[in-house]
């Protein structure tokens, strides 16, 4: 039985902020390889506001001295590497490559965590679990959804309403989003997005379709959930880099 003061499922943004505040008695499982990606698997390339907490500040510090923010614009290829070494330099825990299968109350008010590392079964108990994995649709309202891609071309196609298309950092490669109804399922908004754009491309040959981002976009205000000694705080805050680490303050005490 392993024994943490806080446990939080999903490497995101929130994560890493709230493991900043103790790093030494905070562990993340998360259940892929890599950290922050709900910013960056968004692919929004929109400026990026000025940092505005003490932390973040620190933050836009160290990305601008590593040259992967230049103004308010970031590379977001370098980011992946950056919040790597960012976290270990840190000290923040996160073990890679970890589902968590089961969370129950326990003696003492304490939780109890089963998780899978691989082949080896992990029992982990803690005072405060925390889930950084839950949609925001799930937990209140939501303003905008919407799914991105990148597109490659010259010549633009004509767009609707519901499509927006921007160019980005990268000369003939565009940003594009397609708005969606909240409860629109992933696949079905990759398909929307995909017949949307194979039909108004398909006259502009030389426009091509390059990627369709891993994830839904969500704007909107919603709440954290907290029960006993468990929390929930929605992921998905796609087009502020900033935004998820300022929000600590408002979270739950560790």
């Amino acid at each position: 039985m392993r024994c943490e003061q806080v446990v939080i499922r999903g490497a995101t943004m929130r994560a890493l902020g709230l493991a900043m505040r103790d790093p030494t008695h905070t562990l993340i499982l998360e259940e892929g390889l890599h950290i922050g990606w709900e910013f960056i698997d968004s692919l929004m390339f929109e400026k990026t506001r000025p940092a505005m907490s003490d932390a973040s500040k620190q933050l836009e510090q160290d990305l601008k001295m590593s040259g992967v923010q230049s103004g308010d614009s970031l590379y977001l290829p370098d980011v992946y590497p950056f919040l790597a070494r960012w976290a270990a330099r840190l000290g923040i825990r996160i073990l890679f490559s970890t589902t968590v299968s089961t969370v129950a109350s326990c003696e003492k008010g304490n939780v109890e965590i089963l998780a899978h590392y691989g082949v080896d079964t992990l029992r982990i108990r803690c005072a405060h679990y925390i889930d950084t994995m839950v949609s925001a649709t799930d937990l209140g309202h939501v303003r905008r959804v919407w799914i991105g891609g990148l597109a490659i071309g010259n010549d633009i196609p004509d767009t609707m309403p519901s499509v927006e298309i921007k160019p980005t950092n990268h000369d003939q490669i565009y940003a594009i989003t397609l708005d969606v109804p909240p409860t629109t399922p992933y696949l079905t908004a990759v398909r929307k997005l995909t017949e949307h754009f194979t039909l108004s491309a398909g006259k502009k040959p030389t426009f091509q379709l390059l990627t369709v981002t891993p994830i839904l976009g969500v704007a909107g205000d919603w709440v954290d959930r907290t029960v006993g000694n468990v929390s929930w705080y929605p992921y998905t805050r796609t087009t502020d880099f900033y935004s998820a680490i300022e929000q600590v303050g408002e979270c739950y005490e560790i």
